[in-house]
């Protein structure tokens, strides 16, 4: 690690902070610099959780396409978010994940208008997309679990990325 410490420092913007003990940093400024360790080290699997959620605009751009270059390098991508937008422009496939349960899996753009219904952030969907909510929101005694209308910190939207087509069957 120490011949790519350069590196990054640089990626991750904080070259006038190196000095500054990693306990008086932000979150935004840890968020930063834990992308720039774990992106530089070359994974084939990345992991990431909500890592673009702090910082600031120039950084989250940056970060998107070092994530979109290593994809294209061959890295696997495991892209935690609730950022529609993000999920979006990174991802081909997405999963939403509620209280450790699948709710949908399957085209980014698919489950993502599921997600924006669960949501309350879109109010148009195709019949099949509505059906879907509905199974999927359907107690096993019949009745309908109640859908919370903002972001909850329990449901996640789970997006797997380009890299994961070539195991589509």
């Amino acid at each position: 690690m120490e011949e790519k410490y350069d590196q990054i420092v640089e990626f991750s913007g904080l070259e006038d902070f190196m000095d500054v003990p990693i306990k008086n940093y932000s979150s935004g400024m840890k968020s930063k610099l834990g992308f720039a360790i774990a992106t530089i080290a070359e994974p084939e699997i990345l992991i990431l959780d909500e890592v673009l959620s702090v910082g600031d605009g120039k950084f989250r751009k940056k970060s998107e396409k070092k994530i979109l270059d290593m994809m294209q390098d061959g890295t696997a991508v495991l892209f935690v978010s609730h950022s529609l937008a993000q999920v979006k422009r990174i991802c081909n496939k997405a999963m939403i994940l509620e209280g450790g349960k699948m709710i949908a899996f399957g085209d980014v753009d698919e489950v993502a208008q599921v997600y924006a219904e669960m949501t309350g952030e879109l109010d148009e969907l195709t019949v099949g997309q509505k059906n879907l909510v509905k199974k999927k929101n359907k107690k096993k005694d019949g009745t309908r679990r109640r859908l919370d209308r903002h972001v909850n910190w329990q449901r996640a939207i789970v997006a797997v990325a380009h890299y994961l087509r070539r195991y589509d069957a």
